[in-house]
């Protein structure tokens, strides 16, 4: 067995032990715990997800999550570098626009540039263009979050947008917020 896959090993081990302890943990993790959640949910549904499909995706995450973290402080920083005014709000206005401020800042400089799946089945995109199933779809986030029939004046960086749909790292935690909200 080669280092890597060594590694690899003791790596899926380890999240194994820490999924499973944090899942019958009353205090565990609410990552886990809402992993764990959704995986019995699809499972329930005749979906068949390997735990090594979990572990490996947990993984991922965690090293994915650590980059783009530590990219996303210095993209931040440039940005309301660049927008005198806009980096005044930020720090005289913190409390008022942290929400917006952290969606405008990955918006506007998020550290991921480019992202591709693959499509799980035949998708009418318009008239008669299709992406087939098996098809690599890649995205262009800057390109995305740029746009300007989405963006009102997408070049500008405003901490008080009011943004109504993000891709930066296919999540926007407005709409977790709502549903969340709806659930209580």
């Amino acid at each position: 067995m080669s280092m890597i896959q060594s590694v690899v090993k003791k790596s899926l081990e380890y999240v194994e032990g820490l999924f499973k302890d944090q899942v019958s943990s009353s205090t565990g993790s609410n990552f886990i715990r809402e992993v764990s959640k959704e995986v019995q949910a699809r499972r329930n549904n005749g979906e068949v997800i390997q735990d090594k499909e979990i572990y490996s995706n947990i993984i991922l995450l965690i090293f994915a999550s650590a980059d783009t973290v530590e990219l996303s402080i210095p993209n931040a920083i440039v940005s309301l570098l660049q927008f005198p005014i806009q980096k005044e709000i930020f720090l005289n206005q913190y409390e008022e626009v942290k929400e917006n401020a952290v969606e405008e800042l990955l918006r506007f400089s998020g550290p991921v540039r480019i992202i591709s799946r693959f499509a799980t089945s035949r998708i009418h995109v318009k008239d008669e263009i299709f992406i087939e199933k098996g098809d690599t779809i890649v995205l262009e986030l800057p390109k995305i979050n740029r746009d300007p029939t989405i963006f009102h004046e997408p070049n500008q960086l405003n901490l008080n947008r009011n943004i109504p749909q993000v891709i930066f790292l296919i999540y926007n935690s407005k709409k977790k917020k709502k549903e969340k909200n709806e659930t209580n």
